[in-house]
């Protein structure tokens, strides 16, 4: 791999963390607004609810980000890009 490609892929993972760092934070604050809107709410508890279905897509993303596919030191879907630009050049 050349300097230039490295840098390149390197460019691109620190975009991948920065949006999922982003995305986690953002998800802790307005769980924690929501928390406490619901614990001075007369009605029943319901953020959990929030925090199990968007707790859902944070893991997701966090499998994305971080999972399986980074054995090789590429995200599932830089794998995938990857991939598909071979196929589509090959045609």
């Amino acid at each position: 791999m050349e300097k230039d490609e490295k840098l390149a892929a390197a460019k691109q993972r620190v975009e991948e963390l920065k949006v999922f760092y982003t995305h986690a934070i953002v998800f802790v604050l307005v769980l924690a607004g929501l928390a406490l809107a619901d614990l001075y709410d007369d009605k029943p508890w319901w953020v959990h609810w929030v925090w199990l279905a968007w707790g859902a897509g944070v893991i997701a993303h966090a499998v994305q980000t971080y999972g399986p596919g980074m054995v090789s030191g590429k995200s599932w879907s830089q794998q995938w890009q990857e991939k598909k630009l071979r196929e589509l050049m090959d045609d």
